[in-house]
Formats: C-alpha cells, sequence, structure tokens
C-alpha cells in the first residue's frame, strides 16, 4: 500500500514533469505510466513550462540595503 502524504488534483502533467526533476528517469517509468494513461504529444515541449514554480522557489530574492 501506498500513501501519498501530498495529494493532489490537478493536471497529471505536472507529476510527469517533476518526476525527473532532480535525476533522469528509465523511460520505463514514462511506459508504465502510458499502460495507464495516455501522455499529450505536447507534453514535452510543456514540460519546462510546469516546472517554473519549481525554478522559481530555487531563486533566493534579497531585498536591497538602504
Amino acid at each position: 500500500m501506498v500513501i501519498d502524504p501530498a495529494v493532489y488534483y490537478g493536471n497529471p502533467e505536472i507529476d510527469l514533469a517533476y518526476v525527473d526533476y532532480f535525476e533522469p528517469m528509465p523511460d520505463d517509468v514514462f511506459a508504465g505510466y502510458r499502460e495507464e494513461m495516455p501522455i499529450d504529444p505536447g507534453f514535452p515541449e510543456r514540460r519546462e513550462l510546469w516546472r517554473v514554480s519549481a525554478y522559481l522557489a530555487a531563486v533566493q530574492v534579497e531585498e536591497p540595503c538602504i
């Protein structure tokens, strides 16, 4: 049994975009996903757009010294 502590009711492409965010995943992972649900052909072009919020969270914004 697997319990997901961060339940998300959104676009499944976000999960796909983050599954290999830190390191590449084998193609078998995506093939297994396709067995359950099709992946839209335009997903590779949108992958980085789904990751924008994570990229922005990694940017440190410093206030200027006055």
